[in-house]
């Protein structure tokens, strides 16, 4: 990797792309929206309401394509509150059938989108996620604290601790990579910590990711009209099980799956060979 930070291809990426906010019933969307009216659209789903995460997939890709990265508002409790007010997002700004990719807990809402909003989509790219009746949903219904009450908690915690507890977790979402990939990871944790407001951002998220356990299973017939049109890109490391990977896999109809290399961050750590991919998969269904 010849960039060994990612606090510095972040600022790099914000010196020539800049956030814009739009108020959508009483909502704000914090977003940056590239590339040329009338090219294919892309949406960017975040894990954790890390946008940043995207960076360089908005630099590669902008040139063949109209892509939205955005923050999700703090208003909505539910997913399909969230779902809903990003549908009325996407109508002001005159997006009507993008491809959706999402990572972690946005590929999840990335299906829940699908399930939503069925004929508003042109195609899928699913990365480190899973689906619904996975074990990682499962064990959420063992938690015996209700999440309202953990939010609540998390309010009155100093933000240093959350910090901490944050950036400790890039034991488990980083695995396999060099030592220079590492310390990326490493970078991007920290840097995405630094932002005090994320401690906002994290508690919402908590009760949207929470809020997943309460949804029905998927069906693969409600993926159907996106059939042919799906990628999915397992890491050989995730944290999520290859049980879990599979579930999703088989959900999904006539899917184009890749194993890659790395864990739950390589999609940001390693994302030249993700997007490397997904441009192939693009070619190929013609998008």
């Amino acid at each position: 990797m010849e960039n060994c930070s990612f606090s510095q291809d972040l600022k790099n990426f914000l010196s020539n792309y800049s956030y814009e906010e739009k108020i959508v019933k009483n909502s704000k969307f914090k977003f940056i929206l590239s590339g040329k009216e009338g090219n294919p659209e892309i949406v960017f789903f975040n894990g954790l309401n890390m946008q940043e995460a995207w960076i360089k997939y908005v630099e590669a890709l902008e040139k063949d394509y109209r892509l939205l990265l955005f923050q999700y508002p703090l208003e909505p409790k539910t997913n399909n509150e969230l779902l809903d007010l990003i549908m009325e997002f996407f109508k002001v700004l005159n997006i009507k059938k993008s491809l959706i990719i999402g990572a972690s807990d946005g590929g999840m809402l990335a299906q829940l989108y699908v399930r939503r909003f069925p004929d508003n989509l042109s195609g899928l790219v699913l990365m480190t996620t899973v689906t619904l009746d996975s074990s990682y949903v499962e064990d959420m219904n063992k938690e015996k604290i209700p999440s309202s009450l953990i939010q609540f908690i998390l309010k009155f915690v100093p933000y240093s601790m959350l910090k901490k507890k944050l950036i400790g977790t890039a034991g488990s979402y980083i695995k396999e990579e060099t030592e220079s990939e590492r310390n990326y990871g490493k970078d991007f944790l920290m840097t995405i910590a630094s932002d005090k407001y994320y401690k906002k951002k994290f508690i919402h998220i908590f009760g949207i990711v929470d809020d997943m356990r309460k949804q029905n299973n998927f069906k693969p017939e409600e993926f159907k009209k996106i059939s042919g049109k799906i990628l999915l890109l397992h890491p050989e490391e995730d944290l999520f099980t290859v049980e879990d990977q599979n579930k999703l896999t088989d959900l999904m109809p006539d899917p184009e799956v890749h194993k890659m290399k790395g864990g739950h961050l390589a999609f940001i750590i390693c994302a030249d060979e993700y997007i490397k991919t997904i441009k192939n998969f693009f070619k190929k269904i013609n998008y």
